[in-house]
């Protein structure tokens, strides 16, 4: 069959057989077995484009091996191709047989990440990241688990990195389930850390060298992408995108127990962005503790604060506060801390010019009445 092609028609005729072989009735069609040979040869073809075609069907020129021998063949193919994009296709054959095949995948990505330049914004890269992450998060293998460990232990050394597996990571956050989802939390709060850790090192310097700046900015954008992915995760995005939007239910009570001490961890960095995911996440989950988020987000936004001068997210807050008012007035009133968080709050945005704050502040003495 091969002789049909030209040297120049080759990966256009493996492309061709590729998408036969993957469809069932060709497999097991009288010519099904020449196919796969012609596409086994080609798999190997010195021609990048031509493994390139082939490696579409790589994963059913295994169709009867278990999901375990499945992954040690592609595998083989996997460490030894040169090729970057032939390599993306091979790796996608793995995300849909990882599930099976935990300990071969775990093996073989150890072998890839030995073999490679890992870059965690490439195709390739995002790729590894979210098979890594689901074997760490899900099945805890030991290379996985090692390497995301390391990766947010060491989180300013591989900002890019935690970044995009912060990202792998928002499904299993997510409070409908809760496989992975303290895992997710702790690695997620371990990188949080270090971006305090590294903010809390510097930041009281009373000079400070480009090089302590980049490290400053660099632990405030994590620490922003690890609150907003939580933020996503939480429903607070599609409560905030829709009027009568979805509110938290039972399920969310023990996502917010993972989620407060993470968030907090965030808002240690006073950066606005990091603050308003936090505080956008607190006010979702706030029906299901409200003296509890009352008291986080009064320690999330600090006095003086450029958070407290931007306009949407003043008017974001004063609607939270004017809730409270109208619906929970005796919470403020039955309890000093979370009047003095009510109070804290009000004179922030207050100080910041906030007409709806500085309107309430006139009335609190007949809030309190």
């Amino acid at each position: 069959m091969s002789a049909m092609w030209s040297s120049g028609m080759r990966d256009t005729g493996i492309q061709g057989l590729a998408a036969l072989f993957i469809r069932a009735d060709w497999r097991e069609s009288p010519t099904g077995a020449e196919i796969g040979s012609i596409l086994s040869a080609a798999l190997h073809d010195n021609s990048p484009l031509v493994r390139m075609q082939a490696a579409h069907a790589a994963k059913a020129l295994h169709h009867n091996n278990d999901l375990a021998a499945t992954a040690t063949a592609l595998g083989d193919l996997l460490v030894t191709e040169a090729n970057s994009a032939t390599r993306l296709i091979l790796l996608h054959h793995f995300t849909q047989i990882t599930y099976g095949a935990s300990s071969e995948t775990d093996a073989i990505l150890r072998q890839l990440l030995e073999h490679i330049d890992f870059s965690p914004r490439t195709d390739e890269g995002r790729v590894i990241a979210g098979l890594l992450t689901f074997l760490a998060l899900i099945h805890r293998t030991p290379f996985a688990s090692k390497t995301i460990e390391r990766w947010c232990g060491e989180a300013m050394a591989n900002a890019d990195t935690v970044e995009i597996f912060a990202q792998c990571a928002r499904d299993y956050l997510s409070p409908a389930s809760d496989e992975g989802r303290s895992e997710a939390f702790r690695l997620l709060t371990l990188a949080a850390q270090s971006c305090q850790d590294t903010w809390t090192r510097h930041s009281s310097a009373a000079e400070t060298s480009p090089h302590v700046q980049t490290e400053l900015q660099r632990a405030a954008e994590l620490a922003h992408d690890i609150a907003q992915q939580v933020y996503f995760a939480s429903g607070a995005y599609n409560s905030d995108q829709q009027a009568a939007g979805p509110k938290p239910g039972p399920e969310h009570a023990a996502f917010a127990e993972l989620a407060y001490p993470l968030l907090a961890t965030c808002t240690a960095i006073p950066n606005p962005q990091s603050i308003h995911a936090a505080v956008e996440t607190l006010i979702f989950l706030a029906p299901l503790d409200e003296p509890r988020a009352l008291q986080a987000i009064a320690k999330a936004i600090p006095r003086h604060s450029m958070y407290a001068s931007d306009t949407i997210t003043g008017n974001d807050v004063m609607s939270y506060l004017d809730r409270l008012v109208s619906e929970n007035r005796q919470l403020i009133l039955d309890n000093s801390d979370n009047a003095k968080a009510f109070a804290h709050l009000l004179a922030c945005f207050a100080a910041a010019g906030n007409s709806r704050a500085l309107t309430l502040a006139y009335t609190f003495a007949e809030v309190f009445r």
